[in-house]
């Protein structure tokens, strides 16, 4: 397959490299975005293996963990931005032993009755409370507080045959998601790639001044398009590592690789030679 020679001679080849030069840009931009297409496809696939599982049980377990956990006797009514419930205040839904969650006892904590502050608050170590006119979560990546307010959520009741129904509605829709999880996935990899578009910008100049070292003369416009090449052996060495050794970081690796395949490829490039037309030749 003749994508497959071009990726074998963007890894090393001079001569190949030397031909580059006579293509318009739009050969290389084709073959960069094919290639990172490819190899975008071929982390989608073994992402897929891992995540889709996890996935698929995360969406069927938070569900029917959500309906379990909820009270059968509470219900939760919202009105004209104030919330009420039929239940005794403070009322506690203690984080189960299955979920385990630093220095949270609570779950959720219904607090309808009583002024927010913050001391409070820390006092009932839940994860998420419910005021009279808000709701205050934790955010547990950096542990800050983040007070929402009810006054645009639409009136509204919840009590566990609504939350029952409700699953029961979105579960046959849940299959038709993972779909949708392997698009998003080959975009996220495609676009993640495709910056280094932008990168190149910033590589060019060091392409050009390796060409101008050897002696090499190109503009910036051609180095940049050879760029489009060297960054091939990079792009597959980083991307095993993020499979392989995905905590392993090494500085510049990327363009280290990129700069040596191009020490490497341009010390054979030639310049197309330009015979001149003797004026003898020429028909009289």
């Amino acid at each position: 397959m003749e994508f497959l020679k071009n990726i074998k001679n963007s890894i090393y080849n001079p001569e190949y490299y030397g031909n580059v030069l006579n293509k318009p840009f739009s050969y290389s931009l084709k073959y960069f975005l094919l290639f990172s297409f490819i190899i975008a496809l071929l982390l989608t696939v073994h992402s897929s293996f891992s995540a889709l599982p996890k996935i698929k049980s995360f969406l069927d377990i938070a569900g029917k963990k959500a309906v379990q956990y909820y009270p059968d006797e509470l219900q939760i009514t919202i009105k004209d931005g104030k919330a009420s419930t039929n239940v005794n205040e403070p009322y506690f839904i203690k984080t189960p032993e299955d979920i385990k969650i630093n220095n949270i006892e609570n779950l959720v904590v219904i607090d309808t009755k009583n002024v927010f502050s913050v001391a409070e608050f820390e006092n009932y170590k839940t994860l998420l409370l419910l005021t009279n006119d808000s709701l205050i979560y934790r955010e547990q990546n950096n542990n800050k507080m983040t007070i929402q307010s009810l006054s645009q959520i639409p009136n509204y009741t919840l009590n566990k045959q609504v939350l029952l129904s409700l699953f029961n509605k979105i579960s046959p829709y849940l299959k038709s998601a993972y779909p949708l999880f392997i698009i998003a996935m080959l975009l996220f990899f495609f676009s993640v790639l495709t910056f280094r578009l932008l990168y190149l910008l910033f590589a060019a100049l060091l392409i050009w001044i390796i060409a101008k070292i050897k002696k090499i003369d190109i503009g910036y416009s051609k180095s940049y398009q050879l760029g489009l090449h060297l960054m091939t052996l990079a792009i597959i060495i980083t991307q095993l590592m993020f499979l392989i050794l995905p905590r392993v970081h090494i500085p510049f690796l990327f363009t280290i690789i990129t700069l040596l395949m191009a020490i490497i490829n341009l010390k054979a490039v030639s310049q197309p030679v330009v015979t001149p037309v003797s004026t003898n030749a020429l028909p009289q």
